[in-house]
């Protein structure tokens, strides 16, 4: 072991690195968060990019490619009662967010390219997982629908978008965007061709969510 590695050894043991942390205060973010209705995924992109503008990375005497991290504390994407309202309706939570436990392996998408890795997706690992049959469609569509209609009311009293109900991970404007799209492809059926202009309308929940009622859906 080199005098260098041992300085920094022997550094971090000491637990040195706790001089350079500093308190961030993350709360007006999260207000914003909350009332505003921002969706999980901005939440986390947007607590991301700001706590990497708060970081001031410091370097310990005789460090070459490590830097310490500053900020102490993560912001908290979520309020309690949010945390607790989507736990209570199975959701999966952490103590920041929704669960993403994902590992990420680069390399290969490094060396070989994205589009590379899309078509290695495509041909080797989307036919591994099963269709979805026509009635668990149809269920799952309708369950799109009791999640407006849960929601909707509620989120026009309060100002806020509907488009942004949650449905799953993603908001009802987006899981209506991938249907509809779906569905578009389907050229070669006679009802999907006659009913174009209508699935189009329904791009971004503008048919349903413009003034929602059952008879709609």
């Amino acid at each position: 072991m080199t005098d260098r590695i041992r300085s920094l050894l022997t550094r971090t043991f000491d637990k040195e690195q706790k001089k350079f942390r500093r308190d961030v205060d993350w709360k007006p973010l999260l207000d914003g968060f909350v009332r505003d209705g921002t969706d999980d995924s901005t939440r986390a992109r947007v607590g991301l990019v700001e706590m990497l503008k708060a970081e001031q990375p410091a370097f310990m005497d005789g460090e070459t490619i490590a830097f310490l991290r500053t900020v102490k504390q993560i912001p908290d994407l979520h309020s309690d009662d949010e945390m607790a309202a989507n736990r209570a309706k199975g959701i999966a939570y952490g103590e920041k967010g929704v669960v993403f436990n994902l590992t990420a392996d680069f390399a290969p998408t490094i060396r070989d390219g994205l589009d590379a890795r899309i078509e290695e997706i495509d041909a080797h690992i989307l036919p591994l997982l099963p269709t979805i049959p026509a009635p668990a469609k149809v269920k799952s569509f309708d369950m799109i629908i009791y999640a407006i209609e849960s929601g909707y009311m509620e989120r026009i009293a309060q100002g806020k978008d509907p488009r942004k109900i949650r449905h799953g991970f993603v908001g009802v404007d987006q899981e209506l965007t991938d249907r509809m799209q779906e569905l578009l492809k389907l050229k070669t059926i006679p009802q999907i061709v006659k009913k174009e202009k209508l699935i189009s309308s329904m791009m971004h929940g503008d048919y349903l969510l413009d003034d929602f009622s059952l008879e709609k859906a």
